[in-house]
């Protein structure tokens, strides 16, 4: 078995090794990687070293063997290079790509590297601690007071800047003539690795793969929404005016348009929820589908839908961040959250927050399944646009504002699959249904009901072994959690200033101020 020594004893340079290493740096630069140093030639405790196109350094350890995550042939390599990564400044940091032949109980490696699961870090780092100090090498049983200083931060951000990938000589040999055809090996690809893309199937046959492929969309149909727009006149001017009339109670949709109040309400009862904020004699009715025709009243028509959505959303004791438009669950007690739903004949469960701590327990931030929601109008039929996202607090409630937020969301997205994505867009439809199969927003005898099967369309050409049953993708048990992006204790603090940020009972407000900008 080889494995990395360190001191006076070199790693073992036997010939199945170096052309394992050989299929690895052909591979790497299928990817478009550049090679800088190699451990055979160059000396250094690294096997390879490359360069990413962005010329990001990525350190490369190899092992053509079968590699267990809590064994020393993995766990000291990963020492070595988790404390040359702590000791560089951020910006000369570089990724590891740890490279094995099989990996015993890939499970494990996926709750770190993909997962993040906290207990499970710290177990990583307990796991090096004792590799380190049970050496026969006094320089690795060194390296064991240098791996108990490095912080959690640092090595939840090594952890998530690095690639754990299990391929064999075969299945690299393979994913190479995918991308080089004239080397002209063929064959499937395994799954580890990235499948072949339509354009390199085009380029290699001239033909695409020839497979039914399903393609949904985040679009949901309106069955069903209200015909009429009722306006009349009025002396408010601000919706904040209008709120305040009703105290307690939740006001029923509306806009403030020319000095007029517009609303879904048939205006002309005596006993309509609007009927002493407005002027009687004015009423008048418009049609929906008249109004959708004009580009200017369309906007209205939309904003009056959205008032809607707010309101029912509200009721579901959803959050609305006015600055972002993004609906959020809070959580005011400091504690996770998960939800049960059952889209298909399994439960699965979503975590949709979740708070990250520092190693005294005191929280850093909370990461917030949230949702945009937005209706749009093609070819004059309405559509409710579902786009799943991430939102940040401070402490389950107080949105995170500012450069931070967009750090944070950035690198929340950029490692998220699209069944994820497609998980979250079922979630949050079947979570506005209320569980059911259709979203019905009522108000004092108008409603919008909505389906909760999206607009989808089907093709006779596609990826091949690229799908998956809709069943099993949303019952899906496993619930990813999403990558933790910590920061340097040199930078600026991670939350700003109390006053950045809006909820539910700030946003009548930021309406009135659009609305006056607006006029």
């Amino acid at each position: 078995m080889t494995f990395i020594r360190l001191g006076k004893e070199r790693e073992s340079l036997v010939m199945r090794s170096e052309h394992y290493k050989e299929y690895i740096e052909s591979y790497l630069k299928s990817r478009g990687y550049s090679k800088d140093t190699d451990s055979a030639i160059e000396g250094l405790f690294e096997d390879q070293v490359y360069y990413c196109s962005d010329r990001k350094r990525v350190n490369v350890e190899c092992k053509d063997s079968e590699i267990g995550i809590w064994r020393k042939d993995f766990l000291i390599p990963f020492s070595r290079y988790l404390i040359l990564y702590s000791k560089l400044p951020s910006e000369s940091r570089f990724q590891f790509s740890f490279f094995a032949r099989k990996l015993k109980n890939s499970d494990e490696f996926k709750a770190i590297f993909n997962n993040l699961e906290t207990e499970q870090l710290y177990k990583l780092k307990k796991k090096c601690i004792e590799a380190l100090s049970n050496s026969q090498n006094n320089k690795v049983k060194a390296m064991a007071g240098e791996m108990e200083s490095v912080s959690h931060d640092i090595l939840r951000a090594f952890v998530y800047e690095s690639e754990i990938i299990e391929a064999d000589i075969d299945s690299l040999k393979k994913a190479v003539s995918m991308r080089f055809p004239d080397v002209g090996v063929s064959s499937s690809i395994l799954d580890i690795l990235p499948n072949q893309t339509v354009s390199e199937r085009l380029i290699q046959t001239g033909k695409p793969y020839e497979v039914e492929e399903q393609l949904l969309s985040n679009l949901f149909p309106l069955m069903d929404y209200p015909k009429t727009i009722w306006a009349a006149y009025t002396n408010l001017r601000r919706k904040a005016e209008v709120f305040r009339k009703f105290d307690e109670s939740p006001a029923p949709a509306f806009i403030l348009k020319e000095g007029r109040l517009l609303s879904f309400q048939n205006l002309s009862e005596i006993t309509n929820p609007f009927s002493e904020l407005i002027d009687l004699d004015s009423v008048s009715k418009h049609s929906v589908q008249r109004w959708i025709g004009d580009e200017n009243k369309k906007k209205w028509v939309l904003e009056l839908m959205h008032a809607m959505i707010r309101n029912y959303a509200k009721a579901l004791s959803l959050e609305f961040d006015g600055k972002t438009s993004r609906y959020f669950l809070s959580s005011k007690l400091g504690m996770d959250r998960t939800i049960k739903w059952k889209p298909s004949n399994r439960a699965a469960t979503r975590h949709v927050v979740k708070f990250y701590r520092n190693e005294e327990g005191e929280i850093n931030f909370a990461a917030h399944r949230s949702v945009q929601f937005k209706i749009e109008t093609i070819a004059n039929d309405f559509f409710l646009l579902i786009e799943p996202c991430w939102s940040f607090t401070k402490n389950g409630i107080t949105p995170i504002r500012g450069k931070k937020m967009n750090v944070l969301s950035n690198h929340w997205r950029t490692r998220e699959h699209n069944s994820s994505y497609l998980r979250d867009v079922f979630f949050w439809a079947y979570f506005l249904a209320d569980w059911k199969d259709t979203i019905i927003l009522q108000e004092d005898g108008c409603s919008i009901i909505i389906d909760t099967k999206p607009v989808n369309t089907s093709l006779s050409v596609g990826v091949e072994n690229d799908s998956i049953s809709i069943d099993r993708l949303l019952s899906k048990q496993k619930d990813e959690i999403e990558p933790i992006l910590l920061f340097d204790s040199a930078e600026d603090d991670l939350f700003e200033k109390e006053e950045d940020f809006l909820l539910d009972s700030e946003i009548e407000e930021v309406h009135d101020v659009e609305e006056d900008s607006n006029e």
